[in-house]
């Protein structure tokens, strides 16, 4: 009788395009809202990037900020008080996003696959001829998953991955776009700033492609943990040639499992978030080495309340994989102690450290130096300012003399300031680690959106499994 109830439920939903009810509190809205500026942030940045425009820039930046500012929005319970006033006109408002978004999506899955690049010259503007040129170059390897496939290669052929990359031979083997690279501030790129040109970039790739050399210029050190390649290696070996399936395959079933430790009336809600979600599917078109964490993060945080084992192994799993994931681990472990004790988490710490360990110590014992080297370069090689958070102050040309220390003492600084804030009270809003995990980014030297996209999903889906998380009521 309670599974037809569901299915009603759920029908009923469906046909009404609404996915709320009573029971959900009115802030869990605003996370369609978020998705909709969420996308034009990313929109506005990938432009600016392209045109080379200060203000595009900044307005992405903006954009950028109510997006985090909508999300804490979300998490907070007194959210609620202000929305309930007009419950039928925000799902009016939601229900329109959802159809603009899909229908986006769609048109956007044509554009790319049937008309593109088929049909590029016929566009007359020469800027948006360029701009939409970029947008389908997109869709294929970026430099890091290039290395992570070459990382894979190098490791069947009894090679060490850390000390065989070479950058080179795999923008050629798997078609990398000049613009997917990352340049590095030395040789011929010692001078420009604040970033090169496509033909710049060409050029020097150009110059390399020649006799397979490794141009100073661009970075081609395999800077990620060993999860990296070790996750895809038996589906490579199984004879799947595109990384981009792998991730997708980690991707759904990530969120399968997700749908289903959701309570029953919220799955459909969730679904629909994730269906318009194109960051996530427009980062796994383009081959974003972020798409594999996500799902191992997703678990690892959903799971935490009711299933610590499953949650530490996957939060082990990710650790392991890439970098941006340390962030996370300092909330989770607040979080941890203070839902049970210091025992449990001391436990819950030598679970994840040795999942990251059992991964990567035969690397780390094969060259230490080396391993640190590698895993290091993000923070200590030479790159160029990049981002969508506060360094576009630096692009945009406003305030280009800012030294790369200042962005990396602020970054510390706020990092330092969520933590101890999550200790004392932040932990009482326990979804806020998702957004703070990712907060200091936004005020690095790089702050690239691929750190940011799957952040809103892990949020959301955190929010409908915590049963701890009512909706507000005026004897909050």
């Amino acid at each position: 009788m309670k599974d037809n109830s569901s299915l009603k439920y759920s029908l009923h939903s469906v046909a009404r395009l609404s996915f709320f009810s009573e029971k959900l509190p009115p802030r869990i809205s605003l996370f369609f809202i978020t998705i909709a500026v969420q996308l034009i942030a990313s929109g506005t940045a990938g432009a600016a990037f392209v045109l080379r425009s200060g203000r595009l820039w900044l307005l992405s930046t903006s954009i950028w900020t109510l997006w985090f500012v909508m999300l804490f929005l979300v998490v907070f319970p007194g959210t609620d008080k202000f929305l309930r006033s007009n419950p039928r006109h925000l799902n009016t408002l939601i229900s329109m996003i959802f159809l603009a978004i899909l229908f986006c999506g769609i048109l956007e899955l044509i554009a790319f696959t049937a008309f593109f690049p088929r049909y590029l010259s016929y566009i007359p503007n020469q800027s948006l001829r360029s701009l939409v040129e970029e947008l389908g170059n997109g869709f294929q390897y970026t430099d890091g998953t290039a290395l992570c496939h070459q990382a894979v290669d190098n490791l069947l052929a009894g090679k060490n991955p850390y000390a065989n990359p070479n950058i080179t031979e795999a923008l050629q083997k798997y078609s990398v776009d000049s613009f997917r690279v990352t340049p590095l501030r030395t040789g011929a790129f010692a001078a420009i700033f604040p970033y090169p040109s496509r033909s710049q970039l060409e050029q020097i790739e150009k110059s390399a492609s020649q006799d397979l050399s490794v141009p100073p210029e661009i970075e081609t050190k395999f800077s990620y943990p060993a999860g990296s390649f070790l996750l895809p290696l038996p589906f490579i070996t199984a004879g799947v040639r595109d990384l981009r399936w792998v991730y997708a395959l980690f991707i759904i079933a990530g969120l399968i499992c997700t749908t289903i430790l959701i309570p029953s009336q919220k799955r459909l809600l969730f679904i629909g978030a994730c269906l318009i979600s194109l960051e996530l599917w427009n980062s796994l078109a383009g081959g974003e080495t972020s798409c594999l964490v996500f799902p191992l993060l997703l678990i690892a945080w959903i799971t935490a309340n009711r299933y610590k084992w499953i949650s530490l192994i996957f939060l082990g799993l990710a650790a392991a994989t890439k970098q941006t994931v340390w962030l996370f681990l300092p909330f989770y472990f607040i979080l941890l102690y203070r839902r049970t004790d210091l025992k449990t988490t001391f436990f819950g710490l030598l679970v994840v450290a040795g999942i990251f360990a059992l991964f990567n110590a035969y690397f780390i014992l094969a060259n230490p130096a080396l391993w640190i080297e590698s895993i290091l370069a993000p923070f200590i090689d030479p790159m160029f300012p990049l981002g969508v958070g506060l360094i576009t102050l630096v692009n945009s040309g406003m305030m280009p003399s800012i030294p790369p220390i200042f962005f990396t003492i602020l970054e510390a600084v706020i990092f330092l300031a969520s933590i101890i804030w999550y200790y004392f009270a932040g932990f009482k809003y326990p979804n806020s680690a998702v957004i703070l995990a990712i907060l200091p980014f936004f005020f690095g030297w790089r702050s690239l959106w691929s750190y940011f996209f799957y952040a809103s999903i892990i949020l959301l889906a955190g929010i409908l499994c915590d049963n701890n998380q009512p909706a507000y009521s005026d004897a909050n």
